[in-house]
């Protein structure tokens, strides 16, 4: 009864439904945490384009830190799934033979398309075996995307997304797509010198941190544009969280 309840509530109200048929864009952000969007450097906010974000969407501070010891794979596991994950190892590696229940699988029984992608190698976290047991019909790495320009461990975000993105303009609608960003990786020191725009040090981790999140939300806003361009804003749920 108290389950039924809760259920009755979220389903009677004037929002529910409003986004049902649109297309999904699910963002994995490499090492956003949820501080980063208050950040700011002289009076001036780290992440404008993202808190921009804020005001027009519906943003949720009230998450925590449930992975073990993978944070990448384990976040994508936890929010694919709803489950948690192992205590010790990854999913990834210790349980790819599960049959698992994804909001892919959920979202291709509604008559959505399912993509993922990473500019990174497909055999990282198991990606090549795991995202097709999570529903994901089409994938793209590494292999399929490039790896230039190269930042870092590999494509870099807005390489990502100026990829990503004809890609779903292309895909069958609507889709459901799952983008996982490597940029902003520990030890953040990819930001490249002239890319760097806030005047602070750059010998600390923290400091590397803060270009990090200023490049993310960058790439993020390129993301956005490209959206748009492609004739894709007005019909796409764009949800982003960290890992």
């Amino acid at each position: 009864q108290f389950f039924q309840a809760r259920v009755d509530a979220r389903t009677t109200g004037p929002e529910y439904g409003a986004l049902a048929g649109t297309n999904v864009l699910l963002v994995q952000v490499e090492g956003m945490q949820r501080f980063a969007a208050d950040l700011t450097y002289d009076g001036a906010l780290v992440m404008p384009f993202f808190n921009e974000l804020r005001t027009r969407g519906v943003f949720f501070d009230r998450v925590f830190d449930l992975t073990g010891e993978s944070l990448t794979s384990d976040c994508g596991y936890m929010v694919n799934n709803s489950l948690h994950p192992l205590k010790q190892g990854s999913v990834a590696f210790r349980r790819p033979e599960n049959r698992f229940k994804t909001i892919a699988h959920v979202l291709k029984d509604a008559g959505y398309s399912t993509i993922s992608a990473h500019g990174y190698r497909q055999g990282m976290w198991n990606r090549a075996i795991l995202h097709p047991r999570f529903g994901f019909d089409e994938s793209y790495f590494k292999e399929e995307l490039g790896e230039q320009p190269l930042m870092g461990w590999g494509l870099s975000d807005e390489g990502l997304f100026e990829k990503l993105v004809p890609i779903l303009e292309k895909a069958k609608k609507p889709f459901f797509a799952f983008a996982i960003t490597l940029t902003s990786h520990h030890p953040f020191t990819y930001i490249p010198l002239d890319r760097r725009e806030i005047p602070l040090g750059n010998r600390t981790a923290f400091s590397g941190y803060i270009h990090s999140m200023r490049y993310v939300d960058g790439a993020l806003k390129q993301l956005f544009e490209r959206l748009k361009a492609a004739g894709l804003d007005a019909t796409t749920t764009v949800v982003i969280y960290g890992d």
